[in-house]
């Protein structure tokens, strides 16, 4: 096992458990409302019919590449008075459940920069991401660490990863590892077997890294650990094997 291997292995957590339910069809974000006295946040349809989560050992099977898709810029002004005026509370709630119900799941970070980006807001702080992280709804969208997802996902249950392309490329740390996982579960099933640091190299492929660089390689390696955990892969001597060839 290589020092890689090891320090991954001991810094990955096991995914809680939940239910998962079908994927509503994504849409663009909300144009900006009228400033009004205070009124309750307005509300997105999001669709909860459930569905039953696939088995643990078909996680290879329903794996499923798309591509990442951006939440769309919203229509009209808006700046940074409008960011922080407690009026507009309702609309920066709508903006963040419309950019989680297209990007879900997404990291925090990432759901900051795109806030910032719609008020005209140049760079990130600590004060914007207080403001965004106030404006999430836990009645309607499921925070597990630093990533956000739809109330109809479960991150347990997840079988689908994204691939970016220059426009839609994401940062490492931003995709979630149970996303990793399932890029890494497609490339074990091209190979059967693979050294450890070959699957990591490998499962950066599939999610569109042309290199593998310290943080990619931690990334992906912590993905693998996962795979593990679920049972879909096996350790076989040196090599990380499938579970279910």
């Amino acid at each position: 096992m290589t020092k890689l291997e090891q320090a991954i292995r001991a810094a990955v957590q096991p995914p809680s458990a939940a239910s998962a339910r079908t994927e509503p069809a994504a849409y663009a974000v909300p144009p900006m409302v009228p400033a009004r006295a205070a009124e309750p946040a307005p509300t997105v349809a999001v669709n909860h019919t459930p569905a039953s989560p696939p088995p643990v050992a078909a996680a290879v099977e329903a794996s499923d590449s798309r591509p990442y898709r951006i939440a769309e810029a919203p229509a009209g002004h808006r700046g940074v008075d409008d960011f922080y005026d407690p009026r507009r509370e309702g609309d920066l709630r709508a903006l963040v459940e419309a950019v989680v119900t297209v990007e879900a799941p997404v990291s925090l970070g990432l759901l900051v920069k795109r806030i910032a980006s719609f008020y005209g807001i140049p760079r990130t702080s600590a004060r914007v991401t207080t403001r965004v992280q106030g404006a999430i709804d836990g009645r309607r969208i499921l925070q597990v660490g630093e990533f956000l997802w739809r109330q109809d996902q479960a991150p347990d249950a997840y079988r689908a990863f994204r691939v970016s392309d220059e426009a839609s490329r994401r940062d490492a740390t931003d995709i979630p590892i149970e996303e990793v996982a399932n890029a890494a579960a497609v490339a074990l099933r091209r190979n059967v077997a693979l050294p450890f640091d070959e699957l990591v190299k490998q499962t950066a492929r599939v999610l569109g890294f042309g290199r593998t660089g310290g943080r990619v390689a931690e990334r992906m390696g912590e993905g693998i650990e996962l795979l593990i955990t679920r049972g879909v892969a096996r350790r076989d001597g040196d090599k990380i094997r499938d579970a279910h060839p």
